[in-house]
């Protein structure tokens, strides 16, 4: 007689199908399982995917008798992704939970609330948790790649304008329901800001990061000594950036002055030599550091062996479940991030066109941004070749590199 047998997923697992083949990941353990597509693995596929099977199907003995079909059920129990119970001893069809986004649906919920006056202010500005301000465009160097590594990174960038004192106050006071947690300084050069003294006595008020950028070549700025003591309290942290192209590796020396300062230093390099020297001054003097990869139109083969991802990159990527509900809705990299230049416009990202100015209400930036206007909901799934390839929503989220490089996938899959 023929058994009859219940296959289930867990409600930790989702699963992909293309034609390429078949994608199992398993948030409990952060690891993603691929398979080769056949005629009656694909079956039990679509059964498991059709919503109201609940991640549960039927199969029977002569199905187990099929070697790929005995293989994967093997896999997803050896992988505690799935098991199969036999249908005489639990005749009742188990019930589990597809794990299913209601990103897209609380957005939507948020931005019709949005429309009533009462509460809109409070209510939308909740989604802003990054904000950079560029006090000042002023500065006196002339690097090389100045224009283009503000758009790949955040860095310092010469340019025209100065915020006051007045406008800094005012972007503070329409913070005042939100729930941002960073709130990034950076210039041209933000020692040469007139109003340094009035910004730290409005900082001193709130309870968020701050985070001051400064460029390694400024540290010898007479202003210096009087202005970083007041980055002392805990919840500031200085940034130092690094360009390697402007700076020798070879001649980079740790400045001891900031030892009581929170301090980490941000390496740009764009060739491998750089690299190694900078993941070597790092281990070597034990200082806090990020190696920031840098592109140029003769670089890719760094970007290649330094940037790209393999399938292998991906499939041992941990994810949580709501960290891949999001990838799916929105730009991780981007959503809750808005930049205040120096000559008062306002961007979701440099990259892309003006959101605002401050003349607007950063509210009803924001309301834009939710409502698909600017980078916050860009995804792979609406970028070629990324939304057909299997791993579209375990991938990182774009980039700024994407961009720079011209084109979206940024890896070396081989897909099945």
């Amino acid at each position: 007689m023929m058994k009859k047998y219940w296959l289930m997923l867990e409600a930790y697992v989702f699963i992909w199908k293309r034609k390429s083949g078949i994608l199992i990941y398993n948030t409990l353990s952060g690891k993603g399982y691929t398979y080769k597509s056949t005629p009656k693995i694909d079956a039990i596929i679509s059964e498991l995917q059709d919503k109201r099977n609940l991640y549960c199907t039927t199969i029977n003995s002569f199905d187990l008798e099929n070697p790929d079909v005995s293989r994967f059920i093997q896999s997803l129990r050896d992988t505690f992704s799935g098991n199969i119970i036999n249908c005489s001893l639990f005749p009742q069809k188990p019930v589990v939970f597809i794990p299913e986004s209601n990103i897209g649906d609380q957005l939507s919920r948020e931005l019709e609330l949005s429309y009533n006056p009462h509460i809109f202010g409070e209510n939308i500005l909740k989604n802003l948790t990054d904000l950079t301000i560029k006090l000042t465009g002023e500065c006196n160097h002339d690097c090389r790649y100045c224009k283009d590594l503000a758009k790949q990174t955040l860095f310092c960038r010469k340019s025209e304008g100065i915020l006051s004192i007045e406008k800094i106050e005012s972007i503070f006071r329409q913070l005042s329901h939100s729930s941002i947690f960073d709130i990034n300084f950076i210039g041209g050069n933000i020692l040469s800001y007139p109003y340094w003294f009035d910004l730290m006595e409005i900082i001193k008020e709130h309870s968020c990061n701050f985070n001051f950028y400064i460029n390694y070549l400024d540290f010898y700025n007479p202003e210096l000594k009087k202005k970083l003591p007041f980055l002392k309290q805990k919840n500031c942290h200085l940034k130092i950036l690094v360009d390697c192209h402007e700076i020798k590796i070879d001649d980079f020396t740790i400045i001891d002055i900031f030892s009581d300062l929170n301090v980490e230093y941000m390496l740009i390099v764009s060739d491998r030599i750089n690299y190694e020297k900078c993941l070597s001054i790092s281990e070597n003097n034990g200082i806090r550091s990020q190696i920031i990869p840098f592109f140029l139109n003769d670089n890719l083969d760094f970007f290649r062996d330094f940037v790209y991802l393999n399938n292998d990159d991906i499939l041992s990527t941990p994810w949580k479940k709501n960290q891949i509900f999001a990838n799916q809705e929105v730009n991780v990299t981007d959503f809750g991030k808005l930049f205040i230049d120096s000559t008062g416009y306002i961007y979701s990202n440099l990259n892309f066109p003006p959101a605002g100015n401050l003349n607007d209400e950063i509210k009803e930036i924001i309301y834009n941004q939710m409502n698909g206007e600017g980078s916050w909901l860009r995804t792979r799934s609406q970028q070629k070749p990324c939304n057909e390839c299997l791993y579209c929503d375990i991938c990182p989220p774009l980039s700024n590199y994407e961009i720079a490089i011209g084109k979206a996938n940024l890896c070396h899959i081989n897909e099945m």
